[in-house]
């Protein structure tokens, strides 16, 4: 899996491309739910390790992991946080949702033990048949030690940085007016 700083520019530069569909929406506070939504998978680290170590559903890359997970949580997000926008909610739980699920198809990028995309109807990991990231360890020695590091700035953080760059370059210099035709 990615570290938490990958899934984290994820669903910064989301927040970020998708700023101006939500202008009525502080930024600071649309980025910062993006980047805990983003993250919010991995809770069952948490939950399995911590409260219900032998409840298998809650194992890491299961329920949390799934499709269903990602549109309950992003149906509960936006009713949490931005329930006076009741217009634009679809378009709401459809980038929340988004934005939860990119970290389940990360994660399939991942060496390792799979996803459960279809969690619980299917309980089956599934990774996709490139597998390039390596798993970020739970320490920065794990972390730098297997190559993880190189690899996520590669793929993750590098072109999170080159969309966000030509966002801002299309925003800022994209609006150009017409020559005058002679």
């Amino acid at each position: 899996m990615p570290s938490i700083f990958g899934h984290s520019a994820i669903g910064a530069t989301a927040a970020y491309v998708c700023k101006t569909q939500f202008p009525e929406i502080n930024f600071g506070r649309f980025c910062a739910v993006s980047v805990v939504a983003a993250n919010l998978p991995d809770i069952d680290i948490v939950i399995h390790r911590g409260i219900l170590s032998q409840f298998e559903p809650l194992a890491h890359r299961n329920f949390c992991h799934s499709l269903l997970f990602a549109a309950t949580a992003a149906i509960a997000i936006g009713f949490t946080f931005y329930r006076v926008f009741s217009q634009r909610r679809f378009a709401l739980w459809l980038y929340f949702f988004l934005v939860i699920a990119s970290h389940d198809v990360i994660d399939a990028f991942t060496k390792g033990f799979g996803v459960a995309f279809l969690y619980p109807f299917d309980t089956a990991q599934y990774n996709f048949p490139f597998v390039p990231l390596n798993p970020a360890g739970w320490t920065l020695g794990e972390f730098d030690a297997n190559n993880a590091i190189s690899r996520e700035c590669l793929l993750v953080w590098l072109p999170m940085l080159i969309i966000s760059a030509a966002v801002y370059c299309w925003r800022r210099y994209g609006k150009t007016t017409r020559l005058a035709q002679p």
